[in-house]
């Protein structure tokens, strides 16, 4: 199997029958991508955003270690546009309105879809972003990152 994206799998199919042992079905969590409003001020929201993405940076980093040249080369342009000060300038007015810092984010990274017109590359790099915008506000949102499945098992979603 390999990942398409951060909420589509495809490979070989899988089932009860097909499969000699238990099976793991994945199913999509939407719960990090809802938008929220928070009880907190701007600058408490806006302090968990810097250590969200701080977080999840410093995870990043580990990942293209780990990973080949392109994926390092590509995980390191995200990571700089991640951490430009001027994306979570961009949050502030939408924290200032009450939304959390994972909603701010979101809708952060629609203005820079918007700034950044028709260019598919460009989208393509705002796509990835909010990807790694999904892990940011799990982890704000304090939802597992993902799944716990035992190395060896099948994993399927239903459905599809």
């Amino acid at each position: 199997m390999r990942t398409v994206s951060h909420n589509e799998i495809t490979g070989t199919g899988s089932g009860p029958r097909q499969s000699w042992e238990t099976s793991f079905y994945w199913k999509p969590r939407t719960r990090s991508l809802s938008t929220k409003k928070t009880t907190h001020s701007p600058e408490e929201e806006a302090s968990v955003l810097a250590t969200a993405i701080a977080t999840t940076a410093a995870g990043i980093r580990d990942e293209a270690r780990d990973g080949g040249k392109t994926a390092a080369e590509i995980l390191h342009a995200l990571l700089i546009i991640l951490e430009d000060p001027e994306l979570q300038e961009m949050a502030k007015p939408y924290l200032s309105t009450g939304d959390d810092a994972s909603t701010a984010l979101f809708k952060a990274l629609d203005v820079v879809s918007e700034l950044m017109g028709d260019d598919e590359e460009f989208q393509s790099r705002v796509n990835d972003l909010r990807g790694i915008a999904a892990r940011i506000s799990a982890w704000v949102r304090g939802i597992a990152a993902g799944p716990a499945i035992p190395p060896g098992r099948t994993v399927g979603h239903r459905g599809t």
